[in-house]
C-alpha cells in the first residue's frame, strides 16, 4: 500500500481473500492504520500570484519528525526556469529545514515547478513541494 502523502491521516484498505474453506470460499479483509508523517512540510505547496515585474519570496519549511530524523543532501528544482531556491541549514538539531523560494519570471504566464528535497532518510529518499502560479498583465500607467 502506497502511503505517501497520507502523514498523519488514518488509511483503510480492503482486500478479498480465497480460502480452501468450503463454508466461506472469501474473506473480505480489512486493514487500517495512522500512517506516520516523516516530515513536517509548511506549506504544503507554495503558490505564486503577481503581476509582471514584480518579486515575490515565499518560504517552506520543513521539520523532520523527531522519531525518525533525517538530514537534507541536496536541493534541486525540476524544470528550475521561473524560480531560484536557497537552503537554509537547521540552526540547532530538530529546528525546521528552511527554504526561499523566489519568482524569477518577470513576464506572464503560469508557473509551474516541483523543489526537490534529498534526504538520508530510507523511508522517504526524496520529498517534493510543488510549485505553482501566474504572472499575470501588469495594467496599463496611467497618463
Amino acid at each position: 500500500m502506497n502511503t505517501e502523502n497520507y502523514g498523519g491521516q488514518t488509511i483503510r484498505k480492503t482486500a478479498t481473500v480465497s480460502t480452501n474453506d468450503p463454508h466461506r470460499p472469501t474473506l473480505l479483509l480489512t486493514v487500517s492504520g495512522t500512517v506516520k508523517p516523516v516530515a513536517t512540510v509548511d506549506p504544503g505547496r507554495l503558490v505564486f500570484q503577481v503581476l509582471a515585474g514584480q518579486t515575490l519570496r515565499r518560504s517552506v519549511s520543513v521539520t523532520p519528525n523527531p522519531e525518525k530524523p533525517f538530514t537534507v543532501k541536496g536541493m534541486r528544482l525540476r524544470a528550475g526556469k521561473d524560480v531560484t531556491a536557497a537552503l537554509q541549514e537547521p540552526s540547532t538539531p530538530g529546528a525546521p529545514y528552511v527554504i526561499t523560494v523566489e519568482l524569477t519570471r518577470r513576464t506572464p504566464g503560469r508557473i509551474y515547478d516541483i523543489l526537490l528535497l534529498d534526504t538520508d532518510s530510507p523511508t522517504r529518499p526524496l520529498l517534493s513541494v510543488p510549485i505553482y502560479g501566474t504572472v499575470a498583465e501588469a495594467p496599463p500607467a496611467r497618463p
